[in-house]
C-alpha cells in the first residue's frame, strides 16, 4: 500500500517541478527581450467560431443563474403541489430531499434554459450582421 502512494507522490514531483525548470531555462535565453501580449487581429480567427466562443461564454454563464431559478420554480411547484394536496398547517414541505431524479430534472432544465438563451442571442446577432 505505501509503494503506490510514493510512486503517486514522485509522479505528482515530476509533473510540477519539471514545467517550472523548463520555463526558467527559456527565461534566461530571451530576458533580454521583453514580451508583451498582442492583441487579437480581426481576420485571427473565423466567423464561425467568434459566434460559438460568445455562445459558449453566455451558456457557460448564464447557467449558474439559470439553475438558481430553476432550483427554486420546482421548490415553489413542489409547495404549491404538497400545500394543495395536504392541507396541514403544521406541515414543513422542505423536509423532504430531492430524489435523484428531481436533481437531474433541475440540471437539465437549467442546461435547457441555457441553450435558448445562448440560441436567442445568436439569432440576434445574425439578425445585427445582415443589416
Amino acid at each position: 500500500m505505501r509503494v503506490p502512494s510514493v510512486l503517486l507522490l514522485l509522479i505528482m514531483c515530476v509533473v510540477l517541478i519539471v514545467p517550472v525548470a523548463a520555463d526558467d531555462v527559456e527565461t534566461k535565453d530571451t530576458e533580454s527581450e521583453p514580451s508583451e501580449p498582442v492583441p487579437y487581429e480581426k481576420e485571427e480567427f473565423p466567423p464561425w467560431l467568434r459566434d460559438l466562443r460568445r455562445g459558449e461564454v453566455i451558456f457557460f454563464g448564464s447557467y449558474p443563474i439559470t439553475l438558481f431559478v430553476s432550483s427554486l420554480a420546482y421548490d415553489g411547484f413542489r409547495l404549491i403541489q404538497n400545500s394543495l394536496i395536504l392541507k396541514e398547517e403544521n406541515y414543513s414541505l422542505m423536509t423532504d430531499p430531492l430524489t435523484v431524479d428531481e436533481k437531474k430534472y433541475i440540471l437539465l432544465s437549467a442546461a435547457g434554459v441555457s441553450l435558448v438563451i445562448a440560441l436567442i442571442d445568436f439569432l440576434l446577432g445574425l439578425g445585427e450582421t445582415s443589416q
